[in-house]
């Protein structure tokens, strides 16, 4: 069609507006959330958690699984409160999400999320540790994730 060549779309105008728009500043607990962790590579990737040792000498563990899209910031009300209860608590920001790498192009899934929470694990050199571990998550489909029959992590489920 003659004429069309100058005509920029609503769309196109929209995408890049939003481009160019930066990013919210953190919030000062968010800004202090990410020095208080560590980092860990999976597979060449950075992953970013949490870990704290609780007060109480139990041989519990909590592992601290988020939703989608969120990320382990999502747990820091309560964290302080998981510490008084738990020997340990840990939580970490899956792949693609929180201060974690994003890769791109990527082919994310819940198992290979799964997948870095158990070499999180391992990491920390919890897999032969002999304490009762805990999965809370926001998100019922990574429990799914981590009955595959890989894990070492039996899950209780709750009536």
């Amino acid at each position: 069609e003659a004429g069309r060549e100058g005509v920029i779309s609503p769309c196109t105008l929209v995408l890049a507006v939003y481009l160019h728009i930066p990013p919210p500043q953190l919030s000062p607990a968010l800004h202090s959330w990410k020095p208080s962790g560590k980092f860990f590579t999976y597979k060449g990737l950075r992953i970013f958690y949490q870990d704290s040792v609780g007060v109480v000498g139990s041989p519990e563990i909590v592992v601290l699984l988020h939703g989608f899209p969120i990320s382990s910031y999502d747990w820091y009300k309560i964290w302080e409160g998981l510490t008084l209860r738990f020997h340990q608590v840990i939580a970490l920001d899956f792949l693609g999400f929180g201060f974690s790498d994003k890769p791109r192009p990527h082919h994310y899934s819940m198992f290979e999320q799964a997948s870095i929470a158990e070499a999180l694990l391992r990491h920390l050199g919890l897999q032969n540790a002999g304490s009762t571990f805990f999965l809370m998550t926001m998100d019922i489909r990574l429990l799914r994730s981590f009955s595959t029959g890989t894990s070492r992590i039996d899950l209780v489920g709750l009536p």
